[in-house]
């Protein structure tokens, strides 16, 4: 019988922790998007900003980006931190060469 009540413990548990993990998952994409959506607008791109809500179908009037973060901030952190822990800049992006496989192509 405690055998079982063990069992269930841990089961419960890793369940837990399961849906703990797929929560913040879910909170960090809606987050993204957010933010996304704010660099869009700030930057002039109104029209995407607002192709990309009604794609994503999130209610964002419900949400506001930080006053300590954008996306250019995140950018300009992670370069600091992958230089200190690497002596080099990282590569955020790379140019597409003649024989890449996927290209893409965004069409109405």
């Amino acid at each position: 019988m405690a055998e079982a009540n063990l069992n269930y413990q841990i089961i419960k548990t890793t369940h837990a922790a399961r849906e703990a993990d797929d929560q913040r998952n879910e909170n960090r994409k809606k987050s993204l998007i957010i933010l996304i959506l704010q660099w869009l607008a700030d930057e002039g791109y109104i029209e995407s900003a607002r192709q990309l809500e009604r794609e994503t179908n999130l209610d964002v009037s419900k949400y506001d980006v930080c006053d300590n973060i954008d996306l250019y901030t995140i950018i300009q952190e992670y370069e600091s931190y992958f230089y200190v822990k690497f002596n080099r800049y990282p590569k955020l992006t790379k140019k597409h060469g003649p024989s890449s496989k996927f290209i893409p192509t965004f069409k109405c």
